[in-house]
């Protein structure tokens, strides 16, 4: 295996400035020398690769450079690209440097509405320029120029959101030059509405210098404000910069015994201390101690200085092939990846079991058989061997789940980038899908790479992973990172994906920015992502981005217009990951995959919400999105570690089939954390996911997750379980947090832990917060009330808790599900056809309301009352379920109905768990399984408790943490295995016998519980007799090796 060594060197700190850490601070055109001692004889004498990495930032005010303040200025600054220039007859020019780059560097300037001077026929337009060596590529410019907005109507008049109506267009030759004037006549002065200036260039290479374009109106002066530093005084006369910012991007010249072998700048992304590693040839590098020397290079005066905080020399092994990662299981019948790095043009290597691989130089992958991985396969290029094996092949059926991270948020788009990332991300077993979220403000990419993409895709296409593209894009820079869908579209791309748009549109609320900004950055990205591209809303003096807060104060607007929006991104995005229970909406917008942002609320409510939706609208498939690191802090400290872990679990037994998780494995950085991949924080939250990825890839989760009761989301229901602000985000009095989503909190019922809210804690005190909980009587789904009735017959009893709108196609299949012998449970508010909140209910004339609740309908207190084979449970007074006057009834309803589901279930088997044991049943024919998770991760050292109910007996089950409990039930028989590596292949059971296929890395200790409670049973394990302990009445305990299990009494 490829061998990674890294060597820490020492900085010389004397008489040097510092800052309050103690660490190294360099000023622009200042270097530091740091010595490494080199050992040609040290690693064997293998050929190795080696790279100096630092450790250190920007000096910049860090509070304001990392993600909780957001990088605001000084991504929109023009400040580092203005020089003090007398000769062009003003304080300042704005100097463009170019080197062909792929993206635009512009400055824009608004002149408003109220400042266009229509009583002048036209104006003179002009700029002074002076190029240097200036060459513009094919397709670039470098150009000042007026976009202008004409009066429109239904446009506001400073709105310069769409296209221009026409461009004046002042452009700069190829050349060297001094100071020269371009000018045009401006016209129809009278039909303009708005002005956008702009100054900027575009695949262009040397210099040029513009002074402050000139629209001046005689006697008055420029309308155009002059170039210089922002304002806080008058900020809507600042010029707004795109890639004009350079303080994210130090410069640096590295020298190895006076050989420069870097020169160039580097990206400072907005966490604290990242990394970088400049490549050092081993040819450079003498035996003893070598002299490497970094200088800060800067010629801008407003350049920070740079903090070095360590160093080391970083070698790997680079032999003509390195085995780079093998995965830890295989799937038993079929072939598995093995990456390998090649160093030499080319390398074709020999398998000890005949199959010959020819790689080129980077990294390959060759497809070796899992069965024979197990028992080892030597590789060979000829001249060296190596061996390669794996623990055990897995016998599996179905689709696996898909365990990844997004950590690739941190990596800049190159081929180099991707390749390492990628290698490690292998190296350390991850996972089996790998989520892609291009962002500036953590990786430095600026647009779309080609060639990155290509070689990512076409590498995880070979290796068997799947790979989702999350769309970003928060500031002008890297507004073009976004790579088209044709160019990922290989045979693992699970579709672009966008995320927290309920935010955008909903629980953010009345998000606004700089107009100016606002207007330029949404119709410059991309139009799905995070904050999505659409047109911002003007309101009288109000300016919001995503969505007007102070629009109406009625529910079926609010969700007509929160799906008219994700409509918008559904032209687009096919995915969507986000946090609040509002998935239906997804769903009727047109979104075709949707997952839950877990880690911040109830983990187990908002993953019910979001499979009840799938199931509505016939998904099969529904995933989840982990904020590991940003709902709690310490981030390394061992309870974050298992609160991840809980997440991870939960995911699986709640029937995720895509578990992605944000980032920190790779890297943390919430509240300013300066924890990378070696360190305690991403190193302990790796092991906690090796935990539940080894239990992935060993079981396979059969079967269908068994919810029997329902809680449905009504029509035009606006509670998200995420936050308890504003319904639909409207600012109305009338739309505040009230009693019918407050009553959503009755699903403490079914989760008793639970706290229905977003959950922040900051040093996370060790004792129960809310967001997991154990459940006595198994999962429920929320369900969207407009979900076809063959669904609603899957549930033997649904309950209506907080806002719905009346639809009478909504009650005509709630009367047939109730007639067919399904129990209801609902209130009068349920049953009113109002919009608006806090007015009496109106209650509509209705056939089927009359047929389901009769009489009960001018009840005014609670009635049941049979229907068909079901009944209804119908609560007369004009209350939600949360009012005190009727609390304690519903919820008495709700634990009623969840005991007589649970005495149902316990003929097939079933669990009995606790307030600290969470567990989910899946059915797969006749075989019955239950996963049990102990959530009290608080009190990790002591196992939780729960019952296996088996027909008339019931037999207690411990539970430890840290580990998924599984119990397999078939006929009387139930089999409980001790170690988390089994699997339960295969079960038969009847009277008197039971039959267990079961997989496992060694040797396990079963309990084996049988409902008709014989004397003795007796088991054997492939035909031979294993002994036997009888614990209790029916409860049996021995040791067994993986294989055929035979019970009989």
């Amino acid at each position: 295996m490829q061998a990674t060594t890294r060597q820490r060197l020492v900085i010389p700190v004397a008489t040097r400035p510092t800052d309050a850490d103690g660490d190294l601070v360099l000023s622009p055109g200042e270097s530091v020398a740091i010595a490494y001692r080199h050992d040609r004889r040290s690693g064997e004498g293998l050929p190795r690769r080696f790279a100096l990495r630092i450790v250190g930032e920007a000096g910049l005010a860090w509070r304001e450079r990392c993600e909780p303040e957001q990088p605001l200025i000084w991504y929109r600054s023009i400040e580092d690209a203005l020089r003090r220039d007398a000769m062009c007859g003003e304080e300042y020019s704005l100097v463009l440097e170019g080197r062909g780059e792929p993206f635009e560097r512009n400055a824009f300037f608004r002149i408003p509405s109220n400042e266009i001077p229509r009583r002048c026929k036209s104006l003179e337009f002009s700029v002074q320029v002076r190029p240097e060596g200036l060459r513009i590529d094919e397709g670039g410019w470098a150009r000042a120029a007026l976009e202008i907005y004409h009066h429109k109507g239904g446009r506001h008049g400073d709105d310069v959101y769409e296209k221009p109506d026409r461009v004046v267009a002042l452009d700069v030759a190829s050349g060297t030059r001094g100071w020269t004037t371009l000018s045009k006549r401006l016209t129809g002065i009278e039909k303009i509405a708005s002005i956008l200036v702009r100054v900027g260039g575009y695949r262009f290479r040397g210099l040029v210098r513009f002074a402050t374009p000139q629209l001046v109106v005689p006697g008055e002066g420029n309308l155009i404000s002059p170039f210089r530093p922002e304002s806080n005084y008058h900020p809507h006369r600042n010029w707004l910069g795109e890639n004009l910012s350079r303080k994210e991007w130090p410069e640096f010249r590295l020298t190895v015994n006076r050989r420069e072998v870097f020169r160039g700048p580097v990206f400072c992304p907005i966490v604290r201390d990242p990394d970088v590693e400049f490549a050092i040839p081993e040819q450079v590098l003498k035996a003893g101690v070598n002299r490497l020397e970094l200088t800060l290079l800067a010629d801008y005066p407003t350049a920070p200085v740079y903090v070095l905080r360590r160093a080391e020399m970083v070698s790997q092994t680079a032999r003509d092939f390195e085995i780079a990662a093998v995965p830890e299981y295989g799937v038993a019948g079929q072939t598995t990846p093995i990456l390998v790095e090649v160093n030499r043009p080319t390398v074709t290597l020999r398998a000890s079991t005949g199959e010959t691989f020819k790689l080129e130089r980077g990294l390959g992958v060759v497809h070796l058989s899992a069965d024979q991985l197990a028992e080892r396969i030597e590789l060979t290029d000829g001249k060296r061997s190596e061996t390669v094996s794996i623990e055990r092949t897995v016998v599996k059926g179905g689709q696996d789940v898909l365990l990844g991270t997004g950590d690739a948020v941190y990596v800049p788009q190159t081929v180099e980038a991707f390749g390492a990332y990628l290698k490690w991300y292998m190296a350390h077993r991850i996972g089996n899908f790998v989520t892609f979220r291009p962002v500036y403000r953590w990786c430095g990419s600026r647009v779309f790479d080609r060639e990155a993409w290509t070689f990512a895709r076409g590498l995880l296409d070979r290796l068997g992973v799947r790979y989702a593209h999350m769309v970003d894009g928060r500031e002008l820079p890297g507004k073009d990172v976004n790579p088209p869908v044709e160019l990922l579209a290989g045979p693992n791309f699970v579709g672009r994906q966008s995320h927290e748009c309920d935010g955008a549109f909903n629980y953010w609320g009345s998000r606004t920015d700089d107009p100016l900004f606002g207007d330029i950055f949404h119709r410059s990205k991309d139009p799905d992502g995070i904050e999505p591209g659409v047109h911002p809303v003007r309101e009288q003096w109000r300016y919001f981005l995503f969505q007007n807060t102070v629009a109406h104060e009625d529910m079926r607007t609010g969700a007509q217009t929160f799906v008219e929006r994700l409509r918008y991104i559904a032209r687009y995005s096919t995915r969507h990951t986000g946090p609040s229970a509002l998935f239906r909406y997804f769903y009727q917008a047109g979104l075709e995959f949707l997952g839950a942002e877990t880690m911040y609320s109830a983990e187990d409510v908002v993953l019910a919400s979001v499979r009840g939706a799938a199931r509505a609208y016939g998904k099969s498939e529904f995933g989840a999105h982990l904020a590991v690191q940003w709902s709690s802090t310490p981030l390394d400290d061992p309870a974050h570690f298992r609160r991840y872990f809980l997440s991870l679990a939960c995911c699986y037994l709640q029937g995720v089939t895509q578990i992605n998780t944000e980032e920190g494995l790779y890297r943390m950085e919430n509240l300013y954390a300066r924890e990378d991949r070696f360190g305690a924080a991403c190193s302990g939250h790796r092991e906690a996911h090796a935990i539940v990825r080894r239990f992935i890839e060993t079981h396979e989760r059969r079967g269908t997750l068994r919810a029997p009761i329902g809680v449905l989301q009504g029509r035009d229901c606006g509670w998200t379980c995420f936050a308890r602000g504003r319904v639909w985000a409207q600012e109305a009095e009338s739309m505040r947090f009230g009693p019918p989503e407050e009553s959503f909190d009755l699903l403490k019922v079914f989760y008793p832990r639970c706290r229905l809210d977003g959950i922040y804690r900051s040093d996370c005190p060790q004792e129960p917060q809310g967001w997991y909980s154990g459940t006595p009587y198994g999962p429920v789904d929320l369900l969207p009330v407009e979900a076809p009735l063959r669904v609603l017959r899957t549930y033997k009893a649904l309950a209506f808790l907080g806002w719905n709108t009346f639809q009478e196609k909504d009650f005509a299949a709630l009367l047939e599900y109730v007639r067919a012998g399904g129990t209801l449970l609902l209130a009068r508010p349920h049953v009113s056809i109002n919009t608006k909140r806090f007015e009496p209910s109106n209650v509509p004339s209705s056939k089927s309301l009359r047929q389901l609740l009769g009489e009960a309908l001018r009840a005014g207190g609670r009635v049941e009352r049979a229907v068909g084979r079901g009944r209804v449970i119908f609560y007369g007074q004009d209350l939600y379920p949360a009012d005190a006057a009727v609390r304690r009834s519903y919820e008495n309803d709700l634990r009623t109905v969840a005991k007589q589901q649970l005495a149902e279930e316990r003929r097939r088997g079933w669990i009995e768990g606790s307030e600290d044991t969470d567990f989910a049943v899946y059915d797969a024919g006749d075989l019955r399984i239950a996963y049990l998770l102990n959530v009290a991760w608080w009190d990790h050292q002591s196992p939780s408790r729960a019952r296996l109910l088996l027909q008339e007996k019931s037999f207690p089950l411990t539970v430890p943490f840290g580990r998924i409990q599984m119990a397999a039930m078939v006929g009387p028989w139930a089999l409980v295995p001790e170690n988390s590596d089994v699997d339960i292949v295969e079960a038969a059971g009847d009277e008197g016998r039971a039959a267990f296929l079961t997989q496992a890395d060694g040797p396990s200790v079963y309990t084996v519980c049988c409902a008709e409670a014989p004397r003795k049973v007796i088991v054997s394990v492939d035909g031979k007799v294993v002994p036997v302990e009888r614990v209790s009445s029916g409860r049996y305990r021995f040791t067994a090796s993986p294989g055929s299990l035979a019970i009989s009494v």
